[in-house]
């Protein structure tokens, strides 16, 4: 579990896709504004120019990926920022692999909820899950740059990093879809049922959750203590 399953560049070129896809899914997009379309147009263009050129070098940006969707629940007013984070480190591995969603409440300048799921093999003193799904977190910049108070960042004790919660891979349009399916968009099933939707989902399932969940069945099947070794000790 200590190894991602995809190499950076394996890995980039999976997400371009999916911001494509979210790029040419009129229905997704009109779940946004405008800043959807800067977001992703800017993000593609970066990561076209990475993937073009092979700028795959150490303590390089991948992905640096954020945007909101809108919503209503119970009559109010939401935005449902998201995004991804993925950096090459010193030694040409993931240093940040991150991504996350925020529902925020426009009216009460409130954050709700905020959760962010990461794969961190890094050593650390605090023994954590190697893939892992925490609550709260600190807030972006590009939240900030939106307007979102940065009092909110005491509010949701954004300097609180544990508990860390074992959790399987993750990638954009497996995040995004839980969003989808979670907050009940009028359109979410014509996205999440389409025929492109569905192949690239599988895809990056295929690719980033079967080495892992190959890994938990061995170590099932091995009378090895799969919490353990999520946190690295077994």
């Amino acid at each position: 579990m200590k190894n991602f399953p995809l190499t950076p560049e394996e890995f980039i070129k999976l997400e371009y896709k999916t911001l494509e896809l979210i790029k040419s899914n009129g229905s997704l997009m009109q779940l946004g504004d405008h800043k959807l379309l800067d977001d992703i147009g800017s993000s593609l263009a970066y990561m076209k120019n990475i993937i073009n050129k092979k700028l795959f070098k150490k303590e390089c940006y991948l992905l640096k990926f954020e945007s909101y969707l809108l919503t209503e629940i119970n009559d109010e007013k939401y935005k449902i920022y998201f995004g991804g984070h993925i950096t090459i480190g010193l030694k040409k591995n993931y240093d940040v692999l991150t991504y996350y969603f925020t529902l925020y409440n426009i009216k009460l300048k409130k954050i709700v909820r905020k959760f962010h799921f990461d794969f961190d093999n890094r050593d650390a003193r605090d023994f954590k899950p190697y893939y892992h799904l925490q609550y709260a977190g600190r807030l972006s910049k590009y939240m900030i740059d939106d307007g979102v108070p940065e009092a909110e960042k005491e509010n949701i004790y954004g300097d609180q990093d544990q508990p860390r919660l074992p959790y399987m891979p993750m990638t954009l349009i497996q995040m995004i879809s839980i969003i989808l399916k979670s907050f009940c968009y009028p359109d979410c099933e014509e996205i999440i049922n389409s025929k492109e939707w569905i192949g690239q989902l599988r895809k990056c399932e295929k690719q980033t959750c079967l080495k892992f969940h190959s890994t938990c069945t061995r170590h099932l099947r091995d009378d090895k203590s799969l919490l353990l070794n999520c946190f690295g000790m077994n």
